[in-house]
C-alpha cells in the first residue's frame, strides 16, 4: 500500500515537471524570418518577440505571399 502510494507520488512529480516544462516552452516569445521574393529581388522580413497566435498570423501572411517562414535561433 505504502509503495503503490509511493509510485503514484512519483508518477504525479514527473508529469508535474513536464507540464511545467512544456508550458515554459510554449509560453515563450520567439523570432522569425520571412523571405520572399519580390520583383526579383530576395527580401528579408524580421519579426521578433512573437507570441503563439502573432506568429501564427504572420506566418500565414508570409505564405500568402509564397514565403518561406522560419523560427531564428538565438545564440546564447
Amino acid at each position: 500500500m505504502v509503495a503503490e502510494i509511493n509510485i503514484k507520488s512519483n508518477y504525479m512529480k514527473k508529469v508535474f515537471f513536464i507540464g511545467m516544462a512544456l508550458l515554459a516552452f510554449t509560453s515563450c516569445k520567439k523570432d522569425y524570418t520571412c523571405t520572399y521574393t519580390l520583383i526579383d529581388t530576395t527580401v528579408e522580413s524580421k519579426f521578433t518577440n512573437l507570441d503563439k497566435k502573432q506568429a501564427k498570423d504572420a506566418k500565414a501572411n508570409c505564405e500568402s505571399v509564397e514565403g518561406t517562414w522560419a523560427v531564428v535561433k538565438k545564440v546564447k
